[in-house]
């Protein structure tokens, strides 16, 4: 009598392949599911980082922002400095921005170059279509114009540049000396000639997904402008008088005139708020914006709210 050998009968075989492409297809799909959500998350994390290098381009150059004063007398359209912001499109704030910054970088070469450089950023509507955001441009040059000028230029051919693309949002606002966040602000004529005190930065950029395109917003950013405007006038005005003064003047006389300055000299912001911890509450400036002017008068603030008989 012959013993038979065991085996696998053809269902036992059909249920062990069945069982094994249900095993097979369930790690497929979990492997193209974690590349999908790998994929989107460098993709997230570029975008983020756009935008961030392109806030901190924007926000350096602010921070060396810098102003000339109009002379009196002198006609306005043919004095060059400018920090103007204008809103064109349908968000809010300012989203064409053209100024004066000291943070320009001269060519290393023999021939002298000036830091100053006029900066312009403004949004154009993106070459694949409205629905892919727009291009945020810079432009730049290392002249000043020979009049005022309130335009930025958009085009490669007029020297701007691509500065991020898939742009969703992007708008400024500025902080006044009286404590008013303004949307626009035209050096030319608010407030004689004045830069802001600081400056608020939105950017946002388009997300590409499966469906659409999602808005992804950074933190906003703020920026202290800590050059205030310069009135060369009354600075070479003043160079004068002293000159001539000392000429007329003996030792004694020049003491003398140091001691009276020394006891007339200004209380400054970083003793006000020394002498008052409590002064900047509700006039909307951070203590980081009160430290970037904290060697200046604080009487040259008062418009922020009323300073106390120690601040005067």
């Amino acid at each position: 009598m012959t013993r038979r050998r065991a085996a696998f009968t053809l269902i036992e075989m059909m249920a062990v392949m069945l069982l094994l492409g249900i095993l097979v297809s369930s790690v497929v799909n979990f492997y193209i599911q974690l590349s999908r959500e790998s994929n989107a998350a460098a993709a997230a994390t570029r975008g983020s980082r756009r935008a961030v290098a392109a806030l901190d381009r924007i926000a350096r150059e602010l921070e060396s922002a810098i102003l000339v004063i109009r002379p009196e007398g002198e006609d306005p359209l043919s004095h060059p400095w400018l920090f103007w912001a204008e809103r064109e499109g349908r968000g809010d704030g300012a989203d064409t921005l053209r100024f004066t910054t000291q943070g320009r970088r001269p060519r290393a070469s023999a021939a002298y170059e000036s830091d100053l450089a006029v900066v312009g950023y403004a949004l154009r509507e993106s070459p694949d279509g409205p629905g892919n955001g727009s291009e945020l441009m810079r432009w730049t040059s290392p002249r000043l114009p020979d009049g005022l000028e309130r335009n930025v230029p958009r085009d490669e051919q007029d020297g701007a540049q691509v500065l991020v693309e898939g742009v969703t949002e992007f708008g400024l606002r500025f902080l006044s000396e009286g404590g008013e966040w303004k949307e626009e602000w035209d050096s030319s004529t608010v407030d004689s000639n004045l830069l802001p005190l600081a400056a608020e930065i939105r950017l946002a950029l388009a997300e590409e997904s499966d469906s659409d395109l999602e808005a992804r917003p950074v933190p906003q950013r703020q920026v202290v402008l800590a050059l205030r405007p310069l009135d060369l006038q009354a600075l070479l005005t003043a160079d004068g008088e002293d000159a001539a003064a000392g000429d007329d003047e003996d030792d004694e006389d020049a003491e003398s005139d140091e001691e009276e300055q020394d006891e007339q000299a200004c209380v400054t912001v970083n003793q006000c708020l020394a002498s008052n911890p409590g002064l900047l509450a509700g006039t909307g400036v951070t203590p980081e914006m009160a430290a970037a002017v904290g060697d200046q008068c604080a009487s040259d603030f008062a418009s922020l709210g009323a300073l106390p008989e120690d601040c005067q």
